[in-house]
């Protein structure tokens, strides 16, 4: 079995894998943390609470296991 074949298969998936997202001189600037509110699309209510469930940023409802989508901006009434 020759050992050609492999070296080769090295050589060409190594640079591949340093350009996407291996070690490289240019660091990533850091993502900042998503502070949205997010709730259910399907306004499930936990066990024991009141209110539809809602959590800081992305996940899953503890409930139903859908995906949490950004709570709608609401309209500040206007000040008198």
């Amino acid at each position: 079995m020759s050992r050609l074949p492999m070296r080769f298969l090295f050589a060409i998936l190594l640079p591949v894998a340093a350009a996407c997202g291996g070690a490289s001189g240019a660091e990533a600037a850091p993502a900042q943390a998503d502070t949205r509110v997010y709730e259910c699309p399907m306004q499930c209510i936990k066990p024991g609470e009141a209110t539809p469930y809602s959590h800081v940023g992305p996940g899953d409802c503890p409930v139903c296991g859908m995906h949490l989508t950004p709570r709608a901006e609401q309209p500040t009434p206007p000040a008198h």
